[in-house]
């Protein structure tokens, strides 16, 4: 192992001396926590956007097939989204 795996400087204070073991600082440690946290709040809203347009997209399927829109709220596909959707209370 490197050194830099084992020991790393603080993200807050990185030109002292404080250095720490990776991971073990609970000042890097929030902060490593709060960008997770930032990246999968992202992934959700991603993930939420594509679902409605895929709900989007079956509407105009439905439409246009049947002449009816809310044909698709019985196909499978649109009844596990919705239901993901409400469930994650998002969109």
């Amino acid at each position: 192992m490197s050194d830099d795996y084992i020991s790393q400087p603080c993200l807050i204070k990185p030109f002292s001396p404080h250095r720490h073991l990776i991971g073990s600082c609970p000042h890097c440690e929030r902060d490593t926590l709060r960008a997770q946290l930032a990246a999968a709040e992202s992934r959700a809203e991603r993930l939420s956007a594509a679902a409605l347009d895929v709900i989007e997209f079956n509407r105009q399927h439905a439409h246009d097939q049947y002449g009816d829109a809310d044909k698709c709220e019985t196909w499978a596909c649109v009844r596990t989204l919705r239901a993901a959707l409400a469930e994650g209370d998002v969109g």
